[in-house]
C-alpha cells in the first residue's frame, strides 16, 4: 500500500490529502495537518478516487493508436508545417507549473504568440499594477480575522465549500458578511473589507474592472478560480490572446490543448485544421483530436501548483512524462531540471513549501 501526499485538483484552493494506492485501486484519505484545509474536504475531494478512475487516453495520430514517440514526433512535424500566426496554445489551468512553463517554452520555440489560460481577456484589460490582485489571493487566516467580508457574484456554498468554512468562522467571531450582485444594480462600497469574488472564462471583464476600481480602499481582494493551477498559469505569464474568440472568428486554425476541461470548448473545435491534445484523462476532445499525447494522472506528476493563498505546493508524484513529452516536441534541448529552475526563477521562490505563503500580492 502506497500513501502519496498530494493536493486536490478540483479548484484553486488545492486542499491537502492522501492518495492511497493498493492492489484494490485508489482511495482518498484525509490529511489533517495540511495548512490549506486542516484536513477538511468538499464533496469533490471526498469523491476524488472516482475522478482518478476515469480512463486515460492512448497516444493516437489521426484516430489510430500509435506508440508515444510516434505521437510526439508527429506533433512536432505538424506544428512546424502550421502557420504560427494561426496556431494557438491553450492551457486550461489543470497542469503543474512545470508543464505550463514547458508548454510556454514550446510555443516560444515555434514562434507562437497566441497563448491563453482562458483568462487572457481579463488579464490584458487590467492595469499592470493591479494584475497581481487577479492572480494571488489572500491567506485564508486573514479571512477568518476580517471584520467585514463582501462576497461579489460568488456563492461559496455552491462553488468553494472550504472557503465558506473560513467565512463562517469569521462570522462567528463577529464579522459582517455581505453578498452583492452588481448585475442587479447593487452598488459596491468596499472600503476596509475583505472582498471575495470569482474569475472564470465566462466572467464579464467589466465586472472585474468594476471590483478593482471600487476596491482600491478595500483591505484585500481575492478572486477565486475554478481550476487547480490557474494561479500558477497567470504568474508564469501564460496569457496573451482570447483563444476562444480567435477560434470562433476562424483566426486560429491549429490548436494545442493542455489538459482540457470536458465541455468547455467542445463546440469550437470541429472546424480546426489541426487539434493536438495532451491530457491525463480521456474526454470527447481527446477522442476527436488529430494527435493525442497522454499525461500521467494529476497525483502521479512530479511538479508544483500555486494555490489561491500563494503557497507553492508539491503535487506529490514522481512522473515527469508530461513535461518530457512537451520538451521532446521542442527538440529535447531542455530537461525537467531546466524547467524546474525556470519555474523557481519566474515565481521568485527557492522551492515548494506548503507551510509558507511565498507569493503575495505585495511581492508581485
Amino acid at each position: 500500500m502506497e500513501f502519496i501526499q498530494s493536493v486536490c485538483p478540483g479548484c484553486c484552493i488545492n486542499c491537502g490529502l492522501y492518495i492511497v494506492r493498493s492492489g484494490e485501486g485508489i482511495k482518498v484519505d484525509y490529511r489533517k495537518r495540511s495548512p490549506v484545509n486542516e484536513g477538511k474536504l468538499c464533496k469533490f475531494g471526498v469523491d476524488l478516487a472516482r475522478y482518478y478512475q476515469k480512463e486515460r487516453p492512448e497516444p493516437t495520430v489521426d484516430g489510430k493508436e500509435v506508440d508515444l514517440e510516434t505521437a510526439i514526433g508527429e506533433a512536432a512535424e505538424r506544428l512546424k508545417m502550421a502557420s504560427s500566426a494561426e496556431t494557438g496554445f491553450l492551457c486550461m489551468g489543470n497542469s503543474t507549473n512545470e508543464e505550463i512553463l514547458a508548454f510556454k517554452r514550446l510555443a516560444d520555440s515555434f514562434g507562437i504568440e497566441n497563448i491563453d489560460c482562458t483568462l487572457s481577456k481579463h488579464i490584458i484589460s487590467t492595469p499592470e499594477d493591479l494584475k497581481p490582485t487577479l492572480s494571488v489571493g489572500v491567506p485564508f487566516k486573514s479571512i477568518e480575522e476580517a471584520d467585514r467580508i463582501i462576497l461579489i457574484s460568488i456563492n461559496p456554498s455552491l462553488q468553494y465549500p472550504l472557503l465558506l468554512r473560513r467565512v463562517i468562522h469569521a462570522e462567528k467571531k463577529g464579522a459582517e458578511v455581505v453578498m452583492l450582485n452588481p448585475a442587479e444594480g447593487e452598488s459596491l462600497e468596499l472600503e476596509g473589507a475583505v472582498v471575495i469574488s470569482e474569475i472564470t472564462q465566462k466572467t464579464d471583464p467589466m465586472l472585474i474592472k468594476m471590483i478593482l476600481e471600487a476596491g482600491k480602499d478595500a483591505r484585500s481582494i481575492c478572486f477565486m478560480k475554478p481550476h487547480a493551477n490557474l494561479t500558477g498559469a497567470m504568474l508564469l505569464g501564460f496569457y496573451g490572446v482570447d483563444i476562444s474568440e480567435k477560434v470562433k472568428l476562424g483566426e486560429i486554425r491549429s490548436l494545442f490543448l493542455l489538459d482540457p476541461v470536458p465541455g468547455d470548448m467542445d463546440d469550437l473545435l470541429s472546424d480546426l485544421d489541426l487539434l493536438i491534445v495532451q491530457a491525463g484523462m480521456k474526454t470527447r476532445v481527446s477522442e476527436v483530436a488529430d494527435i493525442t499525447i497522454p499525461s500521467p494522472r494529476f497525483f502521479e506528476r512530479e511538479g508544483t501548483v500555486v494555490n489561491i493563498e500563494g503557497r507553492v505546493l508539491p503535487v506529490g508524484g514522481t512522473s515527469r512524462a508530461g513535461v518530457e513529452s512537451l520538451l521532446k516536441i521542442m527538440g529535447g534541448e531542455m530537461d525537467f531540471e531546466d524547467v524546474r529552475r525556470g519555474v523557481w526563477e519566474v515565481l521568485g521562490v527557492d522551492g515548494a513549501n506548503e507551510d509558507l505563503i511565498a507569493i503575495t500580492q505585495g511581492r508581485r
